[in-house]
């Protein structure tokens, strides 16, 4: 898995980046966490999840949304189980998700996102 983000300031000649460089992330057994700050991010990545659960806990949270789209998507075995539609706005919420069927990877698809985002997964015990 590659990725790659170019970073920019928020204004001229200001050492502070107004994004962050990489996302940051957190997978195992207990939970799947990704949290990223980006400007104009067009991605497509895939990430194993540990978590397996029969229902999850979605929580989203996109703030300082100013444009793209977002895209979340749960593949088993190459099938895709589960996906959201496209955000293209701020949004702060909580999901119940019963799953079907045993999962084993997520899926993020950006484009031109730029936004303060986090995703999170639980299972419900």
């Amino acid at each position: 898995m590659a990725f790659a983000i170019a970073g920019c300031n928020k204004e001229q000649n200001t050492a502070k980046p107004a994004y962050d460089d990489f996302p940051e992330v957190i997978s195992d057994s207990l939970m799947f966490s990704y949290r990223f700050n980006t400007g104009y991010q067009t991605g497509d990545t895939i990430f194993p999840l540990l978590l397996v659960d029969d229902t999850l806990q979605v929580i989203l949270n996109i703030s300082e949304y100013k444009s793209g789209w977002l895209e979340i998507i749960l593949y088993s075995q190459n099938n895709e189980i589960l996906s959201f539609p496209r955000f293209m706005h701020e949004i702060d919420t909580t999901l119940i998700v019963p799953v079907p069927v045993p999962y084993h990877h997520i899926r993020l698809i950006t484009e031109k996102f730029t936004a303060n985002y986090q995703i999170k997964l639980t299972g419900i015990y």
